[in-house]
């Protein structure tokens, strides 16, 4: 879909990126607790992210927007879930691919 466009159109200078997206792109798609509209939403800051990553320094602050909205959607689910599991490895990740500490 648009998301998964979206991470493709990074360059080949950004393939880690690309991949810890499509991870995280991944774990949201597939957790069947998360209703459908936090997964929407959740889905659309992945699409920032990639948005975002064609050029990281200019998009410090909406790349940080984009994983604190993550990461709040998070909040409700168990620490043992798969989600929470993959947002606590991909995001701080994510993070320093944008020059941010998370």
């Amino acid at each position: 879909g648009q998301v998964t466009n979206q991470i493709n159109q990074l360059g080949s200078d950004s393939t880690q990126l690309q991949d810890l997206l499509t991870q995280l792109k991944t774990a949201i798609e597939s957790e069947s607790t998360l209703p459908e509209t936090d997964k929407s939403d959740a889905l659309e800051q992945v699409e920032k992210l990639a948005q975002a990553g064609q050029a990281p320094a200019e998009n410090k602050s909406r790349a940080k927007r984009a994983i604190d909205f993550i990461k709040s959607t998070t909040e409700g689910l168990t620490e043992t879930n798969k989600l929470v599991d993959a947002c606590k490895k991909l995001l701080p990740a994510i993070g320093l691919l944008f020059g941010l500490a998370i």
